[in-house]
């Protein structure tokens, strides 16, 4: 078995744990159980299960989608006017220091640095897309997505001026985001999972996630000693 040849290479290394974070099970449902039980019959254990949340895309509206109160905030913004950019690669200097500044601000730490964020955009660039609001010319929110496969497609990270927390312009990205989507025949919008800076749940998130139309879904985290 493939697990088994991967843990007898790591045991003859010296290795003594095995972490395995699979991917949600909207990515791949129809072998989940597969998979489960092959980790399983390896001496596996799932050591957590987080609540991941993603869209399905299909045919219809954003706005179909999404709870009343985030309709109300999305006719909000379009009514202020907040125009939206997408670029496709690199990640731009003024959409990095947004969010580097903006998750700082909030007490939290990017997922990458501003620097290994542009590493990594540069190395691959057609995995990278940003979406950035404005509003008379000042960035107001940034959101940033990768193409994890053909057919998923990633909420990485995102952030909004909290002076513009009244109009919401996140649900504004989120909706320039479904229609790309739709536009790229992508199935699954992973928003992922819903936890703070130290890894504990965060409620608020995850309702916010629910109220745009994200579905539940496990994201099983494997371990084995060696």
């Amino acid at each position: 078995m493939f697990l088994n040849c991967i843990l007898e290479w790591l045991r003859g290394a010296g290795a003594k744990k095995l972490i395995v974070k699979t991917a949600p099970l909207c990515y791949y449902p129809d072998v989940q159980h597969l998979c489960h039980e092959s980790y399983l019959e390896a001496g596996f254990f799932p050591n957590h299960t987080y609540s991941n949340h993603y869209i399905p895309i299909d045919e219809g509206t954003f706005y179909q989608l999404i709870e009343r109160t985030e309709k109300r905030r999305l006719s909000k913004g379009k009514t202020a006017g907040f125009p939206i950019t997408i670029q496709r690669g690199p990640v731009g200097d003024d959409a990095r220091n947004f969010l580097e500044h903006n998750y700082i601000e909030r007490g939290y730490k990017l997922p990458l640095s501003a620097d290994r964020l542009a590493e990594f955009a540069s190395i691959f660039p057609d995995s990278f897309v940003t979406f950035e609001a404005t509003h008379r010319g000042t960035l107001v929110a940034v959101l940033i997505a990768v193409k994890v496969t053909p057919a998923v497609i990633y909420h990485f990270m995102s952030g909004y001026l909290p002076e513009y927390a009244a109009f919401s312009p996140s649900v504004l990205l989120f909706e320039a985001l479904y229609e790309f989507c739709q536009q790229e025949g992508f199935s699954v919008l992973d928003l992922g999972i819903s936890i703070d800076n130290h890894g504990n749940a965060k409620p608020s998130l995850s309702r916010f996630k629910t109220n745009i139309g994200g579905l539940e879904c496990p994201k099983v985290i494997y371990e084995v000693e060696l």
